[in-house]
C-alpha cells in the first residue's frame, strides 16, 4: 500500500470510487477477504513515462464476505475466474490514480448471483 499517494483516487466497476492509501487498503482487503486462496496471473505489464496498465487473469473461491459499495455479499463457495486490467498514474513515484476494470456482469454470474 505504500505505494499509493494520499491524494490516489481508485475507481472499480460497480461504482466503486475510493481514495488515497486508506482506500487502497479497503479495496485490497475487500478482495482477499472474499476469496483468500486467490490468485492473480499476470498476463502483460506495460509502463511508460507516468503511466502503467497491467492486464491479468484474476482467480479465487468465495469463502468470505464481499464488502462492495452495494452491500456485502455472503460467501458462495463458487469458484471465479476473471480477467481484469488496471491502469494507473504515477506521480513522484506514487500511485495517484488507479482504474481497475472487470466484467461486473461476469462475475457476479459465476457466484450465482445472476
Amino acid at each position: 500500500m505504500g505505494l499509493f499517494d494520499e491524494r490516489a483516487e481508485l475507481e472499480a466497476p460497480g461504482g466503486l470510487r475510493l481514495s488515497g492509501r486508506a482506500g487502497a487498503e479497503q479495496f485490497y482487503d475487500a478482495w482477499n477477504e472474499a476469496f483468500p486462496d486467490n490468485a492473480i496471473e499476470d498476463q502483460l505489464i506495460f509502463a511508460a513515462d507516468s503511466q502503467g496498465v497491467e492486464e491479468a487473469k484474476f482467480a479465487g473461491t468465495h469463502t468470505g464476505p464481499l464488502r462492495s459499495p452495494t452491500g456485502e455479499i455472503a460467501p458462495t463457495g463458487k469458484t471465479v475466474v476473471s480477467r481484469y486490467a488496471a491502469v494507473s498514474r504515477v506521480e513522484d513515484g506514487k500511485i495517484v490514480s488507479f482504474h481497475m476494470y472487470f466484467d461486473l456482469a461476469d462475475v457476479l454470474g459465476q457466484l450465482g448471483l445472476i
